[in-house]
Protein backbone atom coordinates (compact mmCIF):
# COMPACT_ATOMS: atom_id res chain seq x y z
CA UNK A 1 0.00 0.00 0.00
CA UNK A 2 2.99 2.44 0.96
CA UNK A 3 4.87 1.34 -2.33
CA UNK A 4 1.41 2.74 -4.38
CA UNK A 5 0.90 5.65 -2.77
CA UNK A 6 5.03 6.55 -3.44
CA UNK A 7 4.37 5.74 -7.06
CA UNK A 8 1.61 8.51 -7.39
CA UNK A 9 3.29 10.81 -5.54
CA UNK A 10 6.01 10.65 -7.86
CA UNK A 11 3.78 9.85 -10.79
CA UNK A 12 2.14 13.74 -9.89
CA UNK A 13 5.72 15.19 -9.49
CA UNK A 14 6.52 14.44 -13.13
CA UNK A 15 3.87 15.80 -14.30
CA UNK A 16 4.07 19.30 -12.26
CA UNK A 17 7.86 19.09 -13.18
CA UNK A 18 6.68 18.40 -17.04
CA UNK A 19 4.68 21.43 -17.20
CA UNK A 20 7.03 24.13 -15.58
CA UNK A 21 9.53 23.81 -18.16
Amino acid sequence: MMQLTLYMFILLTSIIFMNMI
